[in-house]
């Protein structure tokens, strides 16, 4: 098999998979990784099949001869997931963002006590939940609260959603910032996060209801090797690494070295647990000589149910920014103005690029001071893969969206204004 990379912080490069890469990978993490998972199970794949993880997902599934359930349409998964009720679901962190914003948008829109005591529950269930896993003392009042918002609302919108039977979601692709972890387990809901890439065939890491730790991505499945290099750099050996790049020895011989294939990712083993740090090629150093991980700042904006996309530039500046586009509906819902109002003319408002601001200055104020956001630039419209923003695999193209917006980003760093949107 021949599958590009998404060319995100670079030219996309040609993927050689054997069939025993990709048969051995899909082997392994079902035995591993896939507990509780038996044939003739309801399972729906949500995931374009570029993308490697669903690609390689299909396997897996034809290997546990569940029945396999395709949504052919992104803006239809909430009816195919009602209709379907499946016992698991692959997907990524920006598929569990926005259903997190649907359910908001969705109790706003109904107004009176629903609209006040569903965000309610949902805070309810993270709290407790993030207590609990994380070996916090979860006193009377939140155990109180969960209890009362489990039974009263949470199973409620669980049912609702088709979700009733499912046992565990798997997450790759991207960091999943913990915050939606916990929403979703205060749900009843548990994420299992896996790790890989394209050249791993993917599954390299993965997390099972046995043996899941929130902020890990699991351990490495049987028969693949990783350890941590002196620089930090994530390295993994085995039956899963691919043959080499198309026609490109030389990328090869940068890749791979005596079996160990280079990452590019930062990272530490705990207790056999793979925990991911830093994108090594997305680094970049402010004018302060920090070293600022985009992704890390980047899921921590995406927590907000305001924020659909987030991209986080600062090479040589005096501080970090990001470029955002935002959930439009809920925006309007709360600011109260016309679904009439285009997105051009919302990024352009003075109250939506305040409350914009609040928001990801809300979402960064817990990490380093050097990391917290001073200025953003809003997009109207998402990026896409037809826009060209995004890789077929659905990742931000850094590159791209930095060069089409450079104008907007120059300004706002020049500017007085601690905001700026693109009209």
């Amino acid at each position: 098999m021949l599958i590009y990379t998404s060319g995100t912080t670079g030219n996309p490069k040609g993927v050689m998979l054997t069939h025993d890469n990709v048969g051995f990978d899909a082997q392994s993490a079902l035995v591993y990784g896939f507990q509780g998972i038996h044939a003739g199970q309801e399972i729906l794949s949500v995931l374009p099949y570029s993308h490697i993880f669903e690609h390689t997902m299909v396997y897996i599934y034809l290997l546990a001869r569940v029945r396999y359930f395709i949504c052919h349409d992104p803006n239809g998964m909430l009816a195919d997931v009602q209709d379907v009720r499946p016992v698991s679901m692959t997907a990524v962190p920006r598929i569990f963002d926005r259903m997190l914003a649907g359910i908001t948008a969705s109790a706003l829109a109904h107004g009176g006590l629903q609209a006040k005591l569903v965000p309610w529950a949902l805070r309810a269930g993270h709290d407790y939940m993030y207590a609990k896993t994380f070996g916090r003392w979860v006193g009377p009042r939140p155990w109180l609260r969960y209890c009362v918002a489990r039974p009263l609302v949470l199973k409620a919108v669980r049912k609702r959603l088709g979700l009733d039977r499912l046992r565990y979601f798997t997450s790759g692709s991207a960091a999943l910032h913990v915050d939606t972890a916990m929403t979703f387990l205060g749900l009843g809901l548990p994420i299992m996060q896996g790790y890989g890439l394209t050249e791993t065939s993917p599954v390299t890491t993965v997390s099972r209801l046995s043996a899941n730790r929130y902020g890990a991505v699991g351990k490495p499945i049987p028969g693949v090797e990783v350890k941590i290099a002196d620089d930090g750099e994530i390295l993994t050996r085995g039956r899963q690494v691919m043959k080499g790049y198309y026609r490109d020895e030389a990328a090869t011989a940068e890749a791979i070295e005596h079996g160990w294939l280079h990452t590019g990712d930062v990272g530490r083993m705990e207790k056999g647990f793979l925990y991911i740090t830093d994108r090594k090629r997305e680094l970049f150093k402010t004018a302060g000589g920090k070293f600022i991980a985009p992704a890390r700042v980047e899921s921590a904006i995406k927590r907000s149910l305001y924020v659909t996309q987030a991209l986080v530039v600062g090479d040589g500046r005096p501080h970090p920014a990001a470029v955002i586009n935002a959930n439009w509906d809920l925006v309007r819902k709360t600011l109260g103005i016309g679904a009439d109002v285009s997105p051009e003319q919302l990024a352009a408002r003075d109250d939506v690029l305040t409350f914009l601001t609040a928001e990801v200055e809300k979402q960064t104020a817990d990490l380093a001071t050097f990391e917290q956001i001073r200025r953003i630039v809003v997009i109207p419209q998402e990026f896409t893969v037809e826009s060209g923003h995004l890789s077929p695999a659905m990742k931000i193209k850094r590159r791209v969206v930095e060069q089409q917006y450079a104008d907007e980003i120059d300004r706002a760093y020049r500017t007085d204004l601690r905001i700026h949107a693109r009209a």
